[in-house]
């Protein structure tokens, strides 16, 4: 091949850069300029995780608010620099700082491909007894690596504890409703009991109830005890109010203990309102015995209401971003050819519920990326970094931040690290004067791109 041409040696005087944010792999990079094609091996090394030290770790607790009926604690993490197999453990305490206080653990390994995993903690029922000290419970949730074997030194945030309502009243009809928050599509159940005034209390031989939910639900299949009743439901297009009536079978065994009646399933449809009202009327009831009538139904969720309750639709607010880049190496080859060289950049948002992939259908993000440095550029939706050909310097920890309604809520740091083909004479920083030695630093601090004359490839070394 012969000598490159002066305005080949000038382009490649510009400054090529990599930036590495994970083990990087080898591979061939093609330059075209001016009609030449230079190609060249690209081996930049591997950075492995250090012992000891993890590079990042994030957490984020999707559960602020934990209740009886989902009686867990979602974390949410991001590990980064660790090899694969990693187990990340979480636990939750009484933030009181108690001697004796008890400690609730969980675990997850990060999917190898994504850096990020839930840990789910289970919260012992008895917990959330109304006659703890409302300072236990507040939970203080803590994550560590466990291969660094130095405990849980990271604070992800706090967890509290709701205990149930409690029924202090009999002879009621109860309807219990979910305290805790409820996706679109999720399926929940609604049981309706009667709580009597004593055990001896006579039974019900007949009970009409008419239900009626809210916009954005839906009503289901009616589940009950055959040998005991005899049911009848006329439910009203689009399924959101109904009448069931029972009837109590000659001979029908007695109730069960719990005094359950019946449950029917309803379904969250959409998530553009946070709550939801479902209400009972009771149109009939009687007894075996003349006994007066029941009085109206009593709701039991977050709190007693008579009538009607409410239950809460997770609408789709984050509890916190995480940033991940797709793949994990940027070479700078913009500097050389003038094209746009860009990375993908992943949002994924934390919900009540677990992780989702942004932006996506119903979820409320106005999210926004941007760079702290002039080396490197950030799409204002997240979507990538990129270079444009007009960042000839390098810089160390560039960070690309998120933030949510301008607010931050997450960043990823990238590294830059200088390289140059070094293997025979080579094109320094200097216009037109070709090299006689393997590339060095360049006094003025740019990047050499050495170009053999007598060679198609060589080997791309970082500067340390």
């Amino acid at each position: 091949m012969p000598s490159p041409p002066t305005l080949l040696t000038n382009a490649f005087a510009r400054a090529v850069y990599t930036v590495a944010i994970a083990p990087s792999p080898s591979g061939d990079v093609t330059f075209e300029l001016g009609g030449t094609t230079l190609s060249a091996k690209v081996s930049l090394p591997s950075h492995p995780p250090v012992p000891g030290a993890v590079q990042l770790l994030k957490a984020i607790v999707a559960t602020p608010d934990v209740w009886i009926d989902d009686p867990v604690i979602r974390v949410a993490v991001q590990v980064i620099g660790r090899s694969a197999g990693a187990a990340v453990t979480a636990a939750g305490s009484p933030s009181s700082g108690a001697a004796n206080a008890s400690t609730a653990v969980g675990r997850c390994v990060p999917d190898t491909a994504s850096n990020l995993c839930v840990i789910t903690i289970p919260v012992p029922p008895s917990w959330f007894d109304r006659q703890i000290d409302p300072l236990y419970r507040n939970l203080l949730v803590r994550v560590g690596v466990d291969e660094d074997n130095a405990g849980m030194p990271h604070i992800a945030g706090v967890a509290t504890l709701h205990p149930p309502a409690i029924v202090f009243t009999v002879d009621e009809i109860v309807v219990e409703i979910p305290s805790t928050v409820l996706a679109p599509d999720q399926e929940f159940p609604v049981v309706v009991r009667r709580i009597p005034s004593d055990p001896s209390a006579s039974p019900l031989s007949e009970l009409t109830v008419e239900l009626s939910l809210g916009p954005h639900l839906h009503m289901g299949a009616f589940t009950f005890r055959t040998d005991i009743w005899r049911l009848s439901s006329t439910v009203a297009s689009p399924r959101t109010s109904g009448v069931l009536t029972m009837v109590r079978r000659p001979g029908a065994p007695a109730a069960p203990d719990d005094g359950e009646l019946f449950t029917v399933t309803i379904t969250v449809v959409g998530n553009s309102a946070s709550q939801a009202i479902i209400a009972a009327v009771i149109i009939s009831a009687a007894t075996m015995a003349p006994v007066a009538s029941l009085p109206t139904a009593l709701f039991v969720g977050r709190r007693l209401s008579r009538g009607d309750g409410i239950v809460y639709i997770d609408t789709g607010v984050l509890r916190g971003v995480f940033l991940r880049q797709l793949p994990p190496l940027i070479l700078n080859t913009a500097a050389v050819t003038g094209r746009l060289v860009s990375v993908s950049l992943q949002a994924v948002g934390v919900l009540n519920g677990g992780l989702v992939a942004l932006p996506s259908p119903g979820i409320q993000s106005n999210l926004t990326c941007a760079s702290d440095s002039t080396a490197l550029n950030a799409r204002a939706d997240c979507s990538a970094v990129f270079l444009n050909g007009l960042e000839t310097t390098g810089a160390d920890d560039i960070e690309v931040s998120a933030s949510v309604d301008n607010v931050a809520v997450a960043s990823v740091t990238f590294t830059w690290r200088p390289a140059a083909i070094c293997s025979g004479p080579c094109v320094d920083g200097l216009p037109g004067r070709p090299g006689t030695a393997p590339a060095a630093r360049s006094t003025s601090g740019r990047s050499y791109m050495c170009l053999p004359p007598s060679a198609m490839s060589c080997a791309i070394s970082p500067w340390t």
